[in-house]
């Protein structure tokens, strides 16, 4: 079930405009193709594999990360900054000999949007981490990130609507498609929830209007995050990596990054 209105929109670059458009919900999401050269991408891609990555240890399917995520330890708030500063470090080091996604990502967001943008940050603790490195194996269940439901307590607990971005380094032959429902996280929606990583059973978005979205290699996509959102299992040769954050949009309408 597809729309040609809430569908995926294909940019040059990031305004004003498409950015409203996604924190409204109003489109799908959001394509910029070659967002990172050709180049980079294989460097990024050598220096993922050189690096070496953990799989989450409870997690089926499985799904290997470079970095941290705040949803992880979303019970423990200092723990979260003391290893922020570590992955801080690695990002920066992977991404020596390519691009670092997350000026790049920041350049793009600053040049679109009126308002301060910059990471995540609290006094007490320093910037939040951000650019997340993903290598998807066995694809990833339903499952919506909304901070206002994940992090409370914390600040980007405060956003009033968030994105994701995520942008692909390399691919598998086959699969790895995301497909992102128009089925905001609410209270209702618990209902349905399976297993401890907050996921959802398959029937929480079966009436739901959908897109399906099959990256090409340099491209980013954005789209709104507190959609339920799924990727399907990576096969064939290859390896499916992407860098991720999300953006949350603040009270004040500045703009905050995070993973």
């Amino acid at each position: 079930m597809s729309s040609s209105s809430w569908d995926v929109v294909q940019v040059d670059e990031l305004s004003e405009d498409v950015l409203d458009a996604l924190f409204a919900n109003e489109v799908g999401g959001v394509r910029i193709a070659n967002f990172t050269s050709a180049d980079d991408c294989r460097a990024v891609s050598k220096a993922v594999v050189s690096n070496g990555f953990d799989f989450y240890e409870t997690l089926d399917p499985p799904l290997g990360r470079i970095g941290i995520a705040q949803y992880d330890h979303r019970g423990d708030k200092a723990e979260y900054f003391r290893q922020a500063a570590i992955a801080h470090g690695t990002r920066k080091r992977i991404f020596a000999e390519s691009v670092d996604p997350i000026p790049q990502v920041l350049d793009a967001l600053t040049a679109a949007w009126p308002a301060k943008v910059g990471l995540a940050a609290e006094d007490a603790y320093g910037d939040y981490f951000a650019g997340i490195v993903r290598i998807t194996v066995g694809g990833i269940k339903v499952h919506c990130d909304w901070a206002q439901h994940d992090a409370p307590g914390w600040l980007v607990g405060t956003v009033t609507s968030q994105l994701v971005w995520n942008l692909y380094y390399d691919l598998t032959e086959h699969g790895g498609e995301t497909t992102v429902y128009q089925r905001p996280s609410t209270p209702d929606m618990e209902s349905f929830a399976e297993g401890a990583f907050g996921f959802y059973r398959p029937d929480a978005v079966e009436d739901c209007e959908r897109y399906v979205v099959s990256p090409q290699r340099g491209d980013v996509i954005l789209f709104n995050s507190r959609n339920a959102h799924a990727v399907a299992p990576a096969t064939g040769s290859g390896v499916r990596i992407s860098a991720s954050s999300f953006v949350g949009r603040m009270p004040d309408n500045s703009l905050i990054l995070w993973s």
